[in-house]
């Protein structure tokens, strides 16, 4: 009986424990379809993002496709080996090449040397063209070149407007230098056929003839002056090199110019060091004789005039300061045009004949909009020592 008793307890006590197993089986199971739920709306939610990327790249992809498509450019796509893997609809326009016998090649794009750094190309109806091609490298996030990106742009519009425009600025040159050139000759030429008429009428006395001759003289000389010093702009003579002290030259510029002007109303200062340098003699004195000249005439032959000279940066700087009115409210660069003058006695070649001479020896003519140490023009004429 006792037996039996016990028995049925262990029974009992393995059904308890059979029961709390199922219990935690049960609650497993509860916790793994919670789970699978939660990673079924994880991944769907993953899935749906996926599919708004890969939807997304597409429109892009399709957009870029589309771009390319339409770019006016010619666009080939190769690889690191070179190879070509893709080209647009341009590139057959503008070579005439179909796109499967472009793709999957190495083929250099049959480009010949043009003038101005462009290339000429042959267009689908036999047609030469001007092109401009450019060559890029793509590389990706760790520097490593993935490939190469060339664009090939029809550059025969621009280049034949290019070509017109530069034509036509030059006849505008020419007319503008033809017409400078007749109204300085004119004004003389028509001295000397006054004068000459005057020679020719009856009874005229010796003192007369004289002067009339004189004034005719002039004339010719002004005309020869003026023809020397369009020479002298169009085939500028070689240097003469020789070693010289600029405050030499100076000296014998400004001696020309109390020579030729009338300076006796002029206020002189001159600040000089000394300063050495390779120059022609004959062209450098010309050029600071008319930086003087210049300065004297813009302020009626008076007021006060600095002249400087010395090494700047390894340079050797002139310097003409005047008391005149000045560059400011224009271009500076003006000034050096032929025949670009504020004064009605002016040629305009002083200044242009002077920057001439200030490159053939490598240097620069600089024309300040600030005023001079004396309140009008400063003009600095700058020159490498050798």
């Amino acid at each position: 009986m006792q037996t039996l008793q016990s028995d049925s307890e262990d029974l009992l006590a393995s059904l308890q424990r059979f029961q709390s197993v199922l219990a935690g089986l049960q609650a497993s199971h509860q916790r793994l379809e919670q789970h699978a739920k939660r990673m079924e709306a994880e991944l769907e939610v993953s899935n749906r993002q996926l599919a708004e990327k890969v939807t997304e790249l597409d429109q892009t992809n399709q957009y870029l496709e589309a771009i390319l498509t339409s770019l006016p450019s010619a666009v080939i796509v190769r690889d690191a080996d070179r190879t070509i893997t893709r080209i647009n609809p341009a590139l057959e326009d503008l070579l005439a090449a179909p796109q499967n016998g472009w793709v999957g090649s190495q083929a250099d794009l049959p480009l010949q040397r043009a003038e101005s750094g462009l290339q000429a190309a042959t267009g689908p109806e036999g047609q030469k063209r001007t092109v401009a091609h450019t060559q890029s490298l793509v590389f990706d996030a760790a520097g490593l070149a993935l490939g190469s990106v060339e664009i090939v742009s029809d550059q025969t519009e621009l280049a034949r407007t290019t070509a017109r425009m530069h034509q036509q600025s030059k006849m505008a040159a020419l007319g503008s230098m033809a017409g400078g050139i007749a109204h300085e000759i004119r004004n003389p030429m028509n001295a000397v056929r006054g004068f000459a008429g005057l020679l020719r009428r009856p009874h005229v006395a010796p003192e007369d003839q004289a002067r009339y001759a004189q004034r005719i003289e002039e004339g010719v000389q002004e005309v020869e002056s003026i023809i020397t010093s369009l020479l002298s702009l169009a085939t500028p003579s070689g240097l003469h090199l020789e070693s010289l002290q600029a405050e030499d030259v100076l000296h014998e510029a400004l001696k020309l110019v109390q020579r030729e002007e009338n300076t006796q109303a002029v206020n002189w200062r001159i600040e000089t060091s000394s300063a050495a340098l390779q120059a022609d003699r004959i062209q450098l004195r010309q050029a600071l004789r008319n930086l003087i000249a210049n300065a004297v005439q813009a302020q009626d032959h008076q007021g006060s005039l600095l002249l400087r000279c010395g090494v700047q940066d390894e340079q050797v700087v002139f310097e003409v300061h005047d008391s005149g009115p000045g560059l400011a409210g224009g271009d500076p660069r003006r000034c050096v045009d032929p025949f670009y003058t504020t004064r009605a006695e002016g040629m305009g070649l002083g200044l242009s004949l002077v920057d001439s001479i200030a490159r053939l020896h490598g240097g620069e003519l600089e024309l300040s909009t600030d005023p001079s140490h004396l309140g009008g023009a400063l003009v600095r004429l700058v020159l490498p020592t050798s």
